[in-house]
């Protein structure tokens, strides 16, 4: 989520510029309410972001093969096939999880 605020709000160039300028120049940038965030993988790390853009009043849509409606209502979101994600998402962030193997 640091790395999404620090891109939206175009941090690193905008800190150059403002040193430059002596702080002579607002920060500005792009606003994270209203925006769609993608998540693909809603495992225990994705549903956690997934939380944190709601609180960044983001739209969450999201994509996992293994994840239950019943979870999907819980966490609050919207689950897409990837195509569809993809085209929707403003920004999309993705999450691995490794499915459990039987042991043989």
């Amino acid at each position: 989520m640091g790395l999404l605020l620090a891109q939206a709000r175009h941090i690193p160039g905008r800190r150059r510029r403002c040193a430059a300028a002596n702080g002579s120049q607002a920060v500005r940038g792009d606003e994270l309410r209203g925006k769609t965030i993608g998540i693909v993988g809603l495992g225990r790390i994705g549903g956690h972001v997934a939380q944190l853009a709601r609180a960044f009043g983001m739209h969450v849509v999201g994509h996992d093969p293994y994840l239950s409606p019943e979870r999907a209502a819980e966490l609050q979101l919207k689950l897409l096939p990837l195509d569809q994600l993809l085209g929707q998402a403003d920004v999309v962030t993705l999450t691995w999880r490794t499915p459990s193997r039987p042991i043989t």
